[in-house]
């Protein structure tokens, strides 16, 4: 069976997470095998402790209006801060160095497979400009 790297990083955090804070870039298309999302395994593993969230254009759960600016939030699930990756000015749509202070790893989990060519360059280039930044 093939599983998601999502799935096997959970399963063997090892040497990348263990002991380690992780933040996450995430949207409604970040899911395991067993269709929960992302957020909820990282939440509740043992091995590591989520403390950072970043959603792109549409939101955390993809519910935010095409071409409007999302702000930061607290997500009501995890109780956790949400950077916006799709703010309300210019320097918003940069990646925030101050939002990685605490994030020894970034994990970048949003599926690209079907999804518009447009988007996947939008998507693609959210994470190219967050790792440059790490």
């Amino acid at each position: 069976m093939t599983l998601p790297g999502i799935n096997q990083l959970l399963a063997q955090p090892g040497q990348y997470l263990k002991g380690k804070t992780v933040g996450l870039i995430v949207n409604h298309t970040s899911l395991t095998k067993d269709n929960q999302h992302s957020i909820a395994h990282f939440k509740s593993h043992p091995s590591f402790i989520l403390n950072a969230l970043f959603a792109p254009e549409h939101g955390l759960y993809g519910i935010a209006q095409d071409m409007i600016e999302i702000e930061n939030e607290i997500d009501p699930i995890s109780d956790l801060n949400v950077s916006s990756l799709y703010g309300i000015t210019e320097e918003s749509l940069e990646p925030n160095p101050d939002a990685l202070v605490e994030v020894d790893n970034l994990i970048f989990d949003i599926q690209d497979v079907g999804a518009g060519l447009l988007h996947l360059y939008l998507h693609h280039g959210k994470m190219h400009g967050y790792l440059q930044k790490v």
